[in-house]
């Protein structure tokens, strides 16, 4: 298994890709698809998880655990990672990229 490499969010931001899988360094923590919306850019289903961190808004170390080759492939990947999807990144990649 690969050694991740932790950031915080702002180093995030640079590194994301459309179809990286991100979690918080935490595996209790959901994993995120990271898509291309055409009125913002790189995101995620809620954004200000990433720009403002979470629970008591304080930034957060993340990880890019992997990448998708397609977006169909995300609940499997995430699987195979042994960790859970996030329900808002599945109904809301089914909107936008229309899979």
């Amino acid at each position: 298994m690969k050694e991740l490499k932790t950031m915080k969010s702002t180093e995030l931001l640079e590194k994301i890709n459309e179809k990286d899988l991100i979690a918080i360094n935490n595996p209790s923590e959901k994993v995120h698809v990271v898509w291309h919306d055409n009125e913002y850019g790189i995101r995620i289903c809620r954004p200000s998880m990433i720009k403002m961190g979470t629970h008591s808004r304080d930034e957060r170390d993340w990880e890019i655990l992997d990448k998708c080759k397609e977006y169909n492939e995300y609940e499997n990947k995430v699987k195979e990672l042994g960790r859970e999807i996030c329900k808002h990144c599945l109904k809301h990649i089914f909107k936008f990229t229309k899979i």
